[in-house]
């Protein structure tokens, strides 16, 4: 797709068997002959990512020269960042477990991709939300932003819409159904759902620590206290209300 520093590092887009499984999968991930280039590159990640490996316990070379993997790449590991490490070739990327040939290219897919490229290239995440809204009943001003810093990982929070399909996990709308695919299309929000006085300084944020809401939703959960079961008192009084319409 393109090139960093002259022809040092690459961005890729592969689509092959690698992963070992059945079908095809898309992987996108940065190139680089260098190993310290690559590990520049993860240096540059949000600290809080979880992100695996792939060296040389992991695959094997055929007598054709290509690398195979021992085992297929296990489902779970589709949705995180992926360090790799080969004797001549280097990446910093991920694969993708949806994205289906016969179907085209998922659109989740590509906006992970570009979050992914993103979020590298700038060594951080922008803010999108002003602080003195989040948690305004929240006193401890230190685990509100480490809160909305986990949820504004462009990646991360890409990888969770495409996982939830783009459905508000509250109140169960989606924008393409209320606006139609040419506007409301992978459009959504991403929320942190771990109790903010469980934050720390070095936790780490895993896909399932996330998940797809509204904006409205989002707002309110961000209204609430910050606790634990803050989801489920949500979910119950948008039920409530919606029971009461009827």
């Amino acid at each position: 797709m393109g090139r960093l520093d002259g022809l040092q590092t690459g961005l890729e887009i592969w689509l092959d068997h690698y992963a070992g499984h059945e079908s095809a999968k898309f992987s996108a991930c940065f190139w680089s002959a260098s190993a310290d280039r690559i590990k520049e590159l993860v240096h540059r990640a949000p600290k809080d990512w979880v992100i695996g490996q792939l060296s040389d316990a992991d695959y094997e070379e055929l007598k054709n020269g290509n690398y195979v993997l021992r085992r297929k790449l296990a489902r779970k590991r589709f949705n995180q960042p992926i360090e790799e490490h080969y004797p001549e070739n280097h990446f910093f990327g991920f694969y993708d477990y949806s994205a289906a040939v016969e179907h085209g290219v998922d659109a989740g897919f590509v906006h992970s991709a570009v979050a992914f490229f993103t979020e590298i290239v700038n060594g951080g995440i922008e803010s999108e939300m002003p602080e003195d809204e989040a948690f305004p009943r929240e006193e401890n001003r230190k685990l509100v932003s480490a809160h909305l810093r986990r949820e504004r990982s462009r990646f991360l929070a890409a990888r969770c819409k495409q996982r939830d399909g783009y459905q508000c996990q509250v109140c169960r709308m989606t924008f393409a159904n209320v606006y139609g695919d040419d506007l409301g299309a992978c459009f959504a929000e991403a929320h942190h759902i771990r109790p903010l006085g469980s934050l720390g300084k070095h936790v780490k944020t895993r896909l399932e620590d996330l998940i797809t809401v509204c904006p409205n939703c989002h707002r309110m959960l961000h209204r609430m206290e910050g606790k634990e079961g803050d989801l489920a008192k949500l979910r119950k009084i948008v039920s409530n209300r919606a029971g009461a319409v009827r």
